[in-house]
């Protein structure tokens, strides 16, 4: 293979001699401890098309690394999934999980993204993670990438994070100025040098929250990396822009909502429900700092955003079938009316549910409509008001900003 004019070979050579992610055993080994990537279709369909019916997909995981292509055809065996990347350690990784799970739907080539055209296909999705931020024409890639998408497909990116990873580019700056490369003597001299930090240094944060770490492969990944650019939100809006997309939506898209992030009571919080969509995320981003990397949806701009944006002044609110999150955990006595309070656990977040929303929750089966949901609730003996219908506006938007339910809009 000869790389793209667009592709850094120095980043190539370091993914032949540091694999990353780390290389797994088995999907097993990912998985029964809990291990999922976002972005999955077998889990999140209606996250990705919100106006769609679940249905055989064709997709490209571009820049497989080591398992992600064998993950995403294990996970949807009904699926065509295709796996490209430039490393060969990484695609000798990604054959042998292919062989040792009998995944006869997955495809390996070893191929820059740059290069997708060569492939003769367009596919309805393309899932790129932690690929895009290390190219050195961002856009460039992002374009070849839209290139091969189907009219209605869905590219899934994930990038890393400006805010939270500041500190870390720091020590990025300090260990090239120092001379230091991705050897074994050199990693382990940057590491030493993290034990004399100043106290109080920006990077102290993300160290504390990336046990990851500990691996030499994620170490040279995060502060000895050949080629590293992140992103902040009107970054990823004007990304999206230069390609020539549409932004779609936030994998984890309570990160980004005022209503989620700030509770009732910050004084900024009624200021910042007024603001639009995309100035939230802006807002929110800068205010937590805990975006280490952003997983987000972009689509083609012929595809009108109506169709895949919940409305919920609309009258098609009543049509929208609600469908909790696979990653949703529920704690406590739900719509029992004991005492004690119960708790929505989602993707590292904790959130009080009141009885309104707790009973919704016990008729949003993935199969109801929203006003199918209220007339079950009425059926068992709910006593319905003037306010009911505001008040149902209310707990499913609410359900949707925190990342609760998928929303499936026929």
């Amino acid at each position: 293979m000869v790389l793209s004019v667009h592709d850094n070979p120095k980043v190539q050579n370091q993914y032949e001699n540091w694999p990353y992610p780390t290389p797994i055993k088995t999907l097993d080994d990912f998985t029964k401890p809990g291990g999922f990537l976002l972005g999955d279709p077998s889990f999140e369909f209606f996250n990705i098309w919100p106006e769609g019916h679940e249905r055989t997909l064709s997709i490209l995981v571009a820049g497989c690394g080591t398992f992600q292509a064998a993950y995403t055809a294990w996970r949807n065996p009904t699926c065509q999934v295709v796996g490209i990347d430039i490393a060969k350690t990484s695609l000798a990784e990604s054959r042998r999980l292919k062989a040792h799970h009998g995944l006869d739907n997955l495809e390996i080539k070893r191929l820059s993204l740059f290069d997708v055209a060569s492939l003769g296909q367009a596919f309805d999705y393309i899932l790129c993670s932690g690929v895009v931020h290390h190219l050195p024409d961002p856009v460039a890639g992002v374009r070849a990438l839209s290139n091969a998408l189907k009219d209605d497909g869905v590219l899934h990116l994930m990038v890393y994070g400006k805010a939270m990873r500041t500190g870390v580019y720091m020590v990025q700056s300090l260990f090239k100025a120092m001379g230091l490369g991705q050897s074994k003597k050199d990693i382990a001299l940057a590491r030493e040098a993290l034990q004399h930090l100043p106290k109080g240094h920006a990077v102290e944060r993300y160290i504390a929250i990336s046990p990851e770490l500990e691996d030499d492969a994620a170490f040279v990944d995060t502060f000895l990396n050949a080629q590293d650019t992140a992103f902040d939100v009107r970054d990823i809006y004007d990304l999206a822009e230069a390609a020539d997309l549409q932004f779609q939506g936030w994998s984890d898209r309570h990160r980004y909502s005022v209503m989620s992030t700030l509770n009732p009571g910050h004084p900024l919080r009624e200021t910042g429900l007024k603001l639009s969509p995309r100035d939230q995320a802006i807002a929110m981003d800068q205010l937590t700092q805990g975006n280490g990397r952003h997983l987000f949806w972009l689509r083609k701009k012929a595809c009108d955003p109506k169709r895949f944006t919940p409305d919920f002044t609309s009258e098609a609110f009543w049509t929208y079938v609600p469908i909790p999150s696979p990653y949703l955990e529920i704690e406590g006595p739900i719509a029992t009316g004991k005492a004690g309070p119960v708790l929505a656990h989602h993707l590292g977040t904790i959130h009080p549910l009141s009885l309104a929303s707790q009973l919704f929750l016990t008729v949003a089966d993935g199969s109801r409509s929203i006003k199918s949901c209220l007339k079950a609730l009425s059926e068992r003996g709910a006593q319905l008001s003037d306010e009911s219908e505001a008040m149902t506006r209310a707990v499913f938007q609410e359900f949707y900003e925190r990342g609760h339910i998928q929303i499936h809009m026929p």
